[in-house]
């Protein structure tokens, strides 16, 4: 058990570079670097999700209720475009006479 961990190790070792050079790949092919991360995190998502759902199929019902959750809530929870100034919520009003200090 204790060299299957290390040749685990060393694998993820001799990964870094070959990631790092498909990173920069990426990033020169969209011309931005946010983009390019945007890209490889929805591709990885994709691919562990994808996995997850072959490997454990009870887990189908956790990823769709919580794509569910995502969809409904994700509009709300974006910032808003560049130039676009933010919009402040409105406070609500106060129920009962002001309380000053004295």
């Amino acid at each position: 058990m204790r060299y299957l961990l290390i040749g685990l190790l060393v694998l993820a070792g001799l990964g870094l570079p070959a990631q790092d050079a498909l990173n920069a790949q990426l990033r020169s092919a969209v011309k931005s670097p946010m983009l390019g991360a945007a890209i490889q995190f929805v591709v990885g998502v994709l691919v562990l999700g994808a996995l997850a759902l072959i490997l454990q199929p009870q887990l189908g019902h956790l990823c769709g209720s919580s794509l569910s959750v995502v969809a409904a809530l994700g509009p709300h929870l974006m910032p808003p475009p560049p130039g676009r100034p933010v919009q402040h919520r409105r406070r609500l009003p106060r129920l009962g006479p002001r309380q000053t200090p004295q």
